[in-house]
């Protein structure tokens, strides 16, 4: 095996471990969640858009799941208030 495939194999695995824990977030309640989104730009180190387009979507993807996610479990939290939008400069 070459090092181009250990590190895709690992990239695997930490888009499989980031899938696990949104999983395991959606099932706990009263937690804080978990999103995997570490996991996710973690994978996304090691498989480029260039080398993996596929693998490298798809991750994009779950990542962008578990961001939405993340936001969405911080606008149910007491006290938690939405940021303004940025002021534009001119």
């Amino acid at each position: 095996m070459d090092a181009r495939s250990h590190a895709n194999d690992w990239a695997v695995t930490q888009n499989n471990l980031g899938s696990a824990l949104m999983l395991l977030g959606e099932r706990e309640s009263g937690q804080a969640p978990r999103t995997g989104d570490r996991c996710f730009r973690d994978a996304l180190k090691e498989n480029s858009r260039e080398l993996m387009p596929l693998d490298w979507a798809m991750i994009q993807n779950n990542l962008c799941i578990a961001l939405r996610t993340l936001g969405s479990a911080r606008a149910e939290l007491p006290g938690w208030k939405r940021p303004s939008p940025p002021v534009a400069r001119r």
